[in-house]
């Protein structure tokens, strides 16, 4: 029996027996779930075993050189390394504050000159390899200008705790900085 015969007989039991008021529902789901793998193994010998199933939204492709994408799907060929996000981007920004004004006043006093000496000692490049060395996303650090970035990464230490590593840092570069910071 081809496959359209198969799904046409097996929708036909399906509705005779629903329209039974007697019907069990155990039945209904047994006349379609014995259908439904029927169809499946025929499938299967149809295409030499090579059957791919997928539930919900997505898309499958087979054979060489296939593609297929459904709803936000991403498309990847050739060698590739490193992660693929398939979300939605968002650009967040974690470290500051609204405004400098409030940047300012978030800080302790040790954070307020810290980023203070930062903003006069260290030049934009320097600020952002020390995010390197401390392991911090550059990019999420708040501000236009400069002092407006130290302060955003000095907000950022101060609440994970990590005043002190910055501050050794900042004295392994600029020694003469030892008694100020």
């Amino acid at each position: 029996m081809d496959p359209i015969s198969l799904i046409v007989a097996a929708l036909a039991a399906g509705a005779a027996e629903a329209a039974q008021p007697t019907a069990a529902q155990a039945v209904k789901d047994a006349e379609i779930l014995q259908a439904v793998q029927a169809l499946q193994a025929q499938l299967n010998k149809a295409n030499g075993g090579n059957v791919a199933t997928v539930s919900g939204g997505g898309a499958i492709a087979q054979g060489t050189g296939a593609i297929a994408a459904g709803a936000g799907a991403v498309i990847v060929q050739g060698s590739n390394s490193g992660g693929i996000n398939t979300g939605t981007q968002t650009t967040h920004n974690y470290y500051g504050a609204a405004n400098d004004e409030a940047a300012a006043a978030n800080l302790s006093p040790a954070g307020r000159r810290l980023a203070e000496l930062l903003n006069q000692y260290f030049d934009l490049s320097e600020l952002e390899g020390l995010c390197f060395d401390m392991d911090i996303d550059k990019d999420n650090l708040a501000g236009a200008t400069k002092i407006a970035k130290a302060r955003s990464l000095i907000i950022y230490v101060e609440r994970n705790a990590r005043l002190a590593e910055l501050q050794t840092l900042v004295r392994a570069k600029r020694p003469h900085l030892r008694g100020q910071v």
